[in-house]
């Protein structure tokens, strides 16, 4: 999917869509108290979303794509 947006946006709109996601993702975690964020939620089922996935919190899923993009990133610059 990466490849096919990537093709149909262009590098310069992708890398706009990347940074109106990032604002959004700021933007909420920016509105929530630091209890609201902490605390962990049961979303419901999703095809294809492991149950281990379903009751995170906000800062929980924040950590989780630090640790993913910071993985990324390496292989990115390993190519």
């Amino acid at each position: 999917m990466l490849r096919i947006g990537c093709r149909v946006n262009g590098r310069a709109g992708s890398d706009r869509k990347f940074n109106r996601e990032r604002t959004r993702i700021r933007e909420l975690y920016e509105s929530l108290s630091a209890g609201a964020a902490a605390e962990r939620v049961l979303i419901p089922r999703l095809r294809g979303l492991e149950d281990s996935s379903r009751y995170w919190s906000v800062w929980m899923m924040l950590d989780h794509l630090r640790i993913v993009n910071s993985q990324v990133a390496m292989v990115i610059a390993s190519l």
